[in-house]
């Protein structure tokens, strides 16, 4: 799976936390769910959460980390649930997957999934959660349904 996370860094490049700044982390502001558009860099084409299974469909959501310091660095686990792909070998219903991501507190960020390979054109339901630690940020869901355009 390939969860894309860009991190646009506005102003100067990031301050690194030192030893004795304390990181806390107040929430998420998770917003613009939808499709997007990788070229010129990342750009939201359509808010929806209903998602066309369809070759090249970028979809995913815009996300701020809130907190003090700014500008702070923090690690963030990412847990994705999914339907199972074609042909992957699974006999569960769902698949649940667990990935380390670097964030900075203040900045916009981006939690994005784009269909590249005919086998992950698999209809269902698609959520994110977003964790520091042992508390859940925030959680972003979407319905992946069948392109009726591709069935013409």
């Amino acid at each position: 799976m390939r969860l894309l996370t860009i991190v646009l860094l506005l102003g100067n490049l990031v301050s690194l936390a030192t030893a004795n700044d304390k990181v806390s982390i107040a929430g998420v502001d998770a917003v613009e769910p939808g499709i997007y558009l990788s070229s010129p860099g990342l750009k939201l084409s359509q808010i929806t959460t209903n998602i066309p299974a369809a070759l090249g469909t970028m979809f995913g959501f815009k996300y701020t980390i809130n907190g003090t310091p700014s500008r702070a660095p923090v690690t963030l686990t990412v847990i994705t649930k999914r339907p199972p792909f074609k042909n992957e070998p699974s006999r569960k219903k769902e698949i649940v997957e667990k990935d380390r991501l670097p964030g900075t507190i203040g900045s916009p960020h981006w939690a994005c999934f784009s269909f590249d390979e005919e086998r992950e054109l698999v209809p269902g339901k698609w959520t994110w959660e977003i964790w520091h630690k042992q508390k859940k940020l925030c959680e972003q869901s979407f319905n992946i349904v069948v392109d009726r355009e591709k069935e013409r």
